[in-house]
């Protein structure tokens, strides 16, 4: 067996730090350079402590607007295997999107992105609508998710200047100036209804999403709406104001821009009132490089940190395994969000609903599990410390004394590693490891354990492998 299985650990370390051959790692048959290949020693080094962490999560837009109207027994495989814990992701965070409404007048949006809005014309709330968006959340949270957020994607169509959520016709901005307080009066009034009559408190609210992306045009196929840094900086302190005349403890998030670059120009951008007003920072990281800027600005401005968006249609999941380890590395957020766990095809989604939801089969993408070796393992509470190598990352669970370290290797050659643990006081137990590869689904297979702080493995090609142990003390 070469990927995965039984030949993932190597024996343990002597005190002249050999192995013993006739349990090294197994690489392929005849594979004589993989065989000579260098070994990464990776320091996992407990002292440098990072983030604690909040949780994982994703979108409910478009798939919860779509899995809501299937029949329980349906949408209840689909929440089982996105939240649940035992059998699926386990996911704690859920980004519910408050619709806009598009104008009755157009047919443009997909079938699945066709949010019903609260407020079908000015001054008049229809709270029946967008029941099954609404029912998938209701149901997530008693599956044990426990950061919610709201989010739009557009205001009402009678708010913008084109008379359709899908944006303006030159790409431009789709909000109507005189339109800026009913739009915050809009979302501060569905936040309450939520949070009083149904009982559903979200932590904090976006207003904006990838607003100064210049993409959202007149006939597109989803909600979408520019709205610059100059007028972010006029609408977040009225909203501010809205949620505080209502008595809400929801706090705002901004600005959801498409890469970490146009996020940090974007609150770079800000006044000091809007920023003050900004509870939490949200980016999306599709792309941008300047993620430990973006992170050091946000310190600086004593500002939450959320990785709110990313999504990629690679199915295998390692290109989503390597923007993880990035995100965590560099960016240190305190939650990462996937942007929906079902999508209508390719590889986007953990699982591919071929039809665009009209009918309910499902084919799962080895992504899913991929995510599993994440979220599975790093639950929230665990705090994220430093590792010495930029394909792996390592969480621990101080009280637990739970170690987690989660290595990907997007190469098709076996990568062998060194693990050095000798910043913990104490390491006990065995190592367990999951292994996710074009072999194996998250395959557990027991290792040996521990020698003087210390093992040794070999990662498959393309492989994501989780490594726990469970006896582990500062």
């Amino acid at each position: 067996m070469t990927d995965g299985g039984s030949t993932l650990f190597a024996q343990p370390l002597t005190r002249r730090g050999l192995l013993t051959s006739a349990t090294a790692m197994a690489l392929a048959a005849g594979e004589i350079a993989g065989a000579r290949a260098s070994i990464t020693a990776v320091q996992v080094n407990a002292r440098v402590i990072y983030q604690k962490f909040e949780g994982w999560g994703t979108s409910l837009a478009w798939w919860g607007h779509v899995v809501g109207g299937f029949a329980p027994n349906i949408r209840r495989d689909y929440l089982t295997r996105i939240f649940g814990i035992e059998s699926g992701l386990g996911l704690t965070v859920a980004r519910y999107n408050i619709g806009g409404g598009e104008n009755p007048r157009y047919k443009f949006l997909s079938y699945r992105a066709a949010i019903p809005g609260y407020a079908p014309r000015a001054g008049t709330f229809d709270w029946r609508a967008d029941a099954r968006q609404r029912l998938i959340l209701h149901e997530c949270m008693g599956m044990g998710v426990t950061h919610i957020q709201a989010f739009s994607n557009s205001p009402p169509y009678y708010m913008t200047i084109s008379g359709s959520v899908t944006g303006a016709k030159n790409g431009g901005n789709n909000l109507k100036v005189f339109d800026f307080q009913a739009f915050a009066d809009y979302l501060a009034d569905v936040v309450q209804h939520f949070d009083r009559t149904w009982g559903i408190r979200f932590q904090t609210l976006e207003a904006f999403n990838e607003p100064t992306s210049n993409w959202w045009k007149y006939g597109g196929q989803q909600e979408g709406c520019r709205i610059g840094n100059a007028e972010q900086n006029r609408i977040i302190p009225i909203l501010a104001k809205a949620l505080r005349q209502r008595a809400l403890s929801t706090r705002i998030a901004a600005p959801d821009d498409n890469s970490i670059d146009e996020t940090l120009a974007s609150v770079k951008s800000y006044d000091a009132q809007t920023l003050d007003d900004v509870y939490q920072i949200d980016t999306h990281s599709y792309s941008g490089a300047q993620r430990q800027k973006l992170r050091q600005f946000a310190a600086a401005n004593k500002k939450r940190l959320w990785m709110s968006e990313y999504g990629d249609g690679d199915k295998t999941g390692l290109t989503m395994a390597l923007r993880i380890v990035q995100d965590m590395r560099e960016l240190r957020p305190l939650a990462w969000v996937y942007w929906q766990a079902v999508d209508g095809g390719g590889g986007w989604g953990f699982f591919s609903n071929i039809e665009n939801g009209r009918q309910t089969r499902y084919i799962v993408n080895k992504k899913y599990y991929v995510m599993a070796n994440f979220s599975r393992f790093i639950r929230p509470g665990f705090q994220f410390i430093g590792t010495g190598d930029t394909d792996c990352i390592a969480a621990l669970h101080v009280t637990q004394g739970r170690l987690v370290i989660v290595a990907v290797n997007a190469k098709p050659e076996p990568r062998p590693i060194h693990f050095n643990l000798a910043g913990f006081r104490y390491i006990g137990g065995r190592v367990q490891a999951y292994v996710t590869s074009p072999a194996y689904n998250l395959k557990p297979i027991s290792g040996p354990g521990v020698w003087e702080k210390q093992f040794r493995a070999t990662l498959p090609g393309k492989s994501t492998t989780t490594f726990v142990i469970d006896d582990c003390r500062l």
